[in-house]
């Protein structure tokens, strides 16, 4: 999209421009003459890229809102790479799970920057017109993104921009601008000019200095783009929407609840029993609401102020006396509790329980043709590592809608498939892993996380070691500082930081990380960070009482079994037409997959019908061992001997007349008949492949000319 900037366009729009060096591409940010009815437009360009972010708030603030009220979509449209969309309706429908990943990247850079008070319904939307394959197209809109807030003149504590670096052996950490140059090691931050705001990595087990090392560098780098953006808008000359902070009277509500309630604050908070200390705090929330001073104020209004002020009380005792709600010190874990092979008819199972937080994973394991197959504006690909994040409403004690994955399962699943790349081994197959979370009270991705690495090995499919993870929060006032690991969902809640982090004992794997406030120094993080890493230790350690996994011949449900084969027996086990590998699948009621390079995948309904379909394979494919004894059957008869098929190998052997018996034999006839049953010995195959075998060298076997 190339704009004219003619004289007639300048009578009629009020454009301006502003161009700077970013990556391998110059970046131009552009305000004045598209979706001119928003409150905030940037056209944001880079290569052939070109995304426009636009913001549109209400006029009036909603009362009823206790939140910053902001939506986020990054929305592709097909035409942007010369595509149509495939499926039978040729439009865009619903978001992919690529599109929900980075609206979610943006809303978590942008909306703790914005006032706590701005209560105007708020959308964000980044459009993406152009695509450049060659252009990391999530972080030119997240700069976008940033840019339009800024235009829209809400108040916030931003511009905010965005980072990605990678890592090598070589060059160690690098700012990547382009779409195609993603490493194993992938590190993205959102900082202002002040720290960083949002953290979101997938990491090769590197250690807490190569993770601060990354960070510090990213925040350092974004100052460049954050510099730029408020060239921009200053050259815009934008003013600032009208804005009305909390109202005074709301203070002094809150002031008056303090004076009124304090004991009783101060007791609820004392308690550590959750179920006690909630339905208590619910019976002083409607005492305080109704009670005789606060008549003539809005409900909603005096639930907001009871929470803010019970807020301030859990947050004061945490900061003053290092006690969390439930008890815990600062770095002290919730018990857990592992269970491995919990599920018959899956793969592999666990169910791991963190305190009140439980999830239920299982792990499917498929052929190839079952991989996810992913159409985006890139091209398609195919991803044979799948895992699902399922929240039902039931594990928070609520009633809720029943229906597809939001955009939080989403998050949450992509963020547990992150932390479980670094540790993979070679995948030969489809692997689906689906988390249900059966009960939530904070940390239920980084349970999905330990709950993946035990069913793998349930599944026999060993990670190179097991993963852990752990959410981390904070809680500041000040100079004040307590960083709190393992966080329940209150403290979550009430808390300023939403730091997730997994990893093995050889360094991280993955992390998030979301604020409710100020940036953070990297200072801090590397404290958090520290922290996270001896409450993953702890974490592991519990998890590595686990047993292995189920032994075949135990399993109930379906298995899956690999082995590598000659190249030329491929034929032996396909056989003419294929009728050789379907009379075996029949046969076994198993499924089999074989590769070019003589790799066959079995999946069996159960362990006694793959060691059936184990054994039948081994004989297609395998030689007969010199001197073994083998049971067999005859298929041909001729005057010079008899050709058995034995031991379930794909070659039939021949036992010379003289091999049959140790007294002359002079009709072979009189004696066998085509389909019995007899042992045979194998005595020699030569350089052709031609067995030879022995009826005679069979102990009893003379026992037929007796009759």
């Amino acid at each position: 999209m190339e704009l004219n900037h003619s004289e007639a366009h300048a009578a009629m729009f009020r454009i301006t421009r502003h161009q700077f060096d970013w990556g391998s591409h110059p970046v131009i940010l552009e305000t004045g003459l598209l979706a001119r009815q928003a409150q905030g437009a940037v056209l944001v360009s880079s290569g052939k890229a070109r995304i426009l972010c636009t913001v549109t708030t209400e006029s009036q603030p909603a009362s009823s809102f206790d939140f910053v009220p902001l939506s986020v979509h990054y929305l592709e449209k097909a035409f942007a790479a010369g595509k149509i969309p495939g499926g039978f309706v040729k439009r865009e429908s619903k978001a992919s799970d690529h599109e929900i990943l980075i609206s979610r990247l943006i809303d978590r850079a942008i909306r703790p920057l914005i006032d706590k008070d701005w209560h105007h319904e708020t959308q964000l939307v980044c459009t993406v017109f152009s695509h450049d394959a060659d252009v990391d197209m999530a972080m030119l809109a997240l700069l976008g993104a940033s840019a339009a807030v800024n235009i829209a003149g809400i108040p916030w504590s931003g511009p905010v921009a965005g980072i990605r670096l990678c890592h090598d052996t070589v060059s160690g950490w690098t700012a990547q601008s382009g779409g195609s140059q993603r490493r194993s090691s992938d590190v993205v931050i959102a900082s202002t000019s002040e720290g960083t705001v949002m953290v979101e990595c997938q990491l090769n087990e590197h250690s807490v200095d190569e993770v601060v090392m990354a960070l510090d560098s990213g925040h350092r780098q974004a100052q460049h783009v954050i510099s730029h953006i408020r060239q921009f808008v200053a050259a815009a000359g934008i003013q600032p929407l009208p804005f009305h902070p909390t109202e005074h009277h709301q203070v002094s509500l809150a002031q008056q609840m303090h004076d009124l309630f304090a004991s009783d604050f101060h007791d609820i908070v004392a308690l550590d029993d959750r179920a006690q200390q909630n339905k208590q705090i619910h019976v002083l929330q409607h005492t305080a609401i109704t009670h005789e001073a606060f008549q003539g104020h809005e409900t909603n209004v005096l639930k907001y102020v009871f929470l803010s002020v019970w807020k301030q009380f859990v947050r004061h005792r945490m900061l003053r006396h290092s006690v969390r709600l439930d008890g815990r010190g600062p770095a002290d874990i919730r018990s857990i509790h592992c269970q491995s092979g919990v599920l018959p008819m899956s793969h592999g199972s666990a169910l791991f329980t963190r305190g009140l937080t439980q999830a239920l994973v299982s792990v499917v394991l498929a052929g190839k043709e079952d991989a996810q197959t992913i159409d985006g504006l890139n091209g398609v690909h195919r991803d044979p590592f799948l895992l699902h994040y399922n929240f039902p409403s039931f594990s928070v004690g609520e009633v809720g809608r029943m229906g597809p994955a939001g955009r939080r399962e989403i998050g949450h699943g992509k963020l547990a498939w992150r932390a479980l790349q670094a540790v993979l081994p070679p995948i030969k197959h489809t692997v689906r892993i689906v988390s249900d979370i059966l009960e939530s009270n904070g940390s239920s991705s980084m349970a999905t996380i330990c709950g993946a690495s035990l069913a793998l090995a349930d599944a026999g499919l060993q990670l190179v070691r097991p993963v852990a993870g752990i959410a981390m929060g904070c809680v500041h006032e000040g100079s004040q500082f307590l960083i709190l690991s393992d966080i329940s969902g209150q403290e979550d809640h009430m808390g300023d930081m939403d730091f997730k982090v997994a990893g093995t004992t050889q360094g991280l794997t993955a992390l998030q990380m979301d604020l409710k406030g100020c940036a953070l120094s990297t200072e801090f993080l590397r404290n958090a960070l520290n922290q996270a890493v001896a409450g993953l230790a702890h974490i592991l350690h519990s998890m590595d009482t686990q047993t292995g996994p189920t032994p075949l011949d135990q399993r109930q449900g379906p298995v899956i079994q690999s082995i590598t084969i000659p190249v030329e027996s491929i034929k032996d086990l396909i056989g003419s037409g294929g009728r050789t590998i379907r009379q075996l699948c029949e046969e076994t009621q198993c499924k089999i997959d074989i590769g070019d390079g003589g790799e066959v995948s079995v999946f069996a309904p159960s362990g006694v019908a793959m060691e059936l379909a184990m054994s039948k394979i081994g004989g297609l494919t395998g030689t007969p061992e010199l001197g073994q004894i083998y049971s067999g059957h005859i298929v041909g008869i001729k005057d010079f001997g008899l050709f058995v098929s034995f031991g379930g190998f794909a070659k039939d052997g021949m036992v010379h007349i003289s091999e049959i018996s140790n007294v002359r034999v002079d009709n072979i006839q009189d004696l066998y008949s085509v389909g019995e049953t007899v042992s045979v010995k194998v005595l020699d195959i030569d350089a052709t492949g031609r067995i030879k075998l022995s009826i005679k060298q069979v102990e009893s076997s003379h026992d037929k000319l007796q009759k």
